[in-house]
This record gives structure tokens, sequence and C-alpha cells, in this order.
């Protein structure tokens, strides 16, 4: 199940509202395999400034959100 979900996550053509509820979900399933690609967005939505894009703030609060859920470490806490 995870592989499809993130084989879309690292689609740079991808919807943003797509990409958050991908996020979301793997955020639920909280598989290990997803750290690294969910660290990978969150440093390319990190680097876009548009401070008036809900869409985009809260697609980076979904990612790491889903970080803080897969990555039971607590790199972000």
């Amino acid at each position: 199940m995870i592989p499809p979900l993130l084989a879309k996550l690292q689609d740079s053509n991808a919807d943003w509202a797509v990409l958050m509820e991908i996020a979301w979900a793997i955020g639920k399933i909280q598989d290990k395999r997803s750290i690294q690609p969910l660290y990978d967005l969150d440093k390319t939505l990190q680097a876009i400034r548009d401070h008036d894009n809900l869409t985009l703030k809260r697609l980076k609060e979904v990612v790491l959100g889903s970080i803080k859920q897969c990555d039971t470490w607590g790199q972000f806490s």
C-alpha cells in the first residue's frame, strides 16, 4: 500500500491538495519507509515562499505532522 503513495508523494506535478491527502494518509500508516520522502518533500516545500497561499501552508503543516507520526525518534520534537 505504501509504495504507490510514496511514488505519488514524490511526483513533482502532483496537486498540493492531493499531496496533502497523501501525506495525511502516510502519517496515519506510520511506515518507516515514509520518513525520508516526507523529509524530502518538507525541504522542497520550505523553499517555497508564498505566505498568502493557504493550501501550501496547510500542506507544510500536514507534512510536518506526518513526519512526527512516522519518525518515532522525535527528531522534530
